[in-house]
């Protein structure tokens, strides 16, 4: 979970000492990508992505870099880090390590436009915002918490993942610090706070109140 005074808080003493330094911080990124809070379709979209750029740049270094280890090895963590870059929430990470996010004022606007493509992309059935927009508590270092309920299926599982994949390499061109992650069914949203009252942006069929 977060914590106030650094990136996350765990039950690990250890864990949370080194945790206060950016470096660190950085590197426990790069290494778990958000998978940890990730739900089961995406955790297995990112790891697809993974895989299939190792083999694609795998094809590319086999007749560069002598050795089928070396060879696989370089080719995850290119793999690996131009995910992290694309597919990950940097200027969310930012907030830690010294990168000012977008003001207050421009969140809205965000929103709206985030609200707009949502609404069609067939493969969503609920958006939510989570985090310090909905509690109306913005400020200089805060995120802009989404999550996204795809609809049953393994294309729409599929689709709904491209669509956020799409919105967060949208944000890391935008410079915007968006924490979005695209979840299997409403019961995951049990798993947030529970005294926080999200903000429905997308919910046609009223999934929310009835989750």
């Amino acid at each position: 979970m977060s914590s106030k005074d650094g990136y996350v808080k765990t039950s690990i003493p250890l864990i949370n000492a080194l945790l206060k330094f950016k470096l660190f911080i950085v590197v426990s990124n790069w290494i778990f990508q958000g998978m940890l809070y990730a739900d089961k379709t995406e955790r297995a979209f990112r790891l697809f992505l993974d895989g299939l750029m190792t083999l694609i740049l795998y094809a590319v270094f086999t007749n560069l870099i002598p050795g089928v280890y070396t060879g696989l090895t370089l080719s995850f963590f290119v793999a690996h880090t131009v995910n992290w870059i694309f597919n990950g929430q940097l200027f969310v990470l930012g907030r830690y390590v010294g990168i000012k996010p977008k003001k207050q004022d421009e969140f809205c606007n965000y929103v709206n436009k985030l609200k707009y493509r949502a609404e069609r992309e067939k493969s969503i059935q609920l958006v939510a915002v989570y985090g310090s927009m909905s509690r109306k508590q913005l400020s200089e270092s805060s995120d802009l918490d989404v999550r996204i309920v795809r609809k049953r299926g393994f294309l729409n599982g599929f689709k709904a993942c491209l669509f956020g994949f799409s919105e967060r390499t949208r944000a890391l061109f935008s410079r915007f610090p968006l924490d979005m992650y695209v979840i299997d069914s409403p019961t995951h949203l049990f798993k947030l706070r529970a005294d926080e009252i999200p903000e429905i942006l997308y919910d046609p069929n009223n999934m929310f109140r009835l989750k």
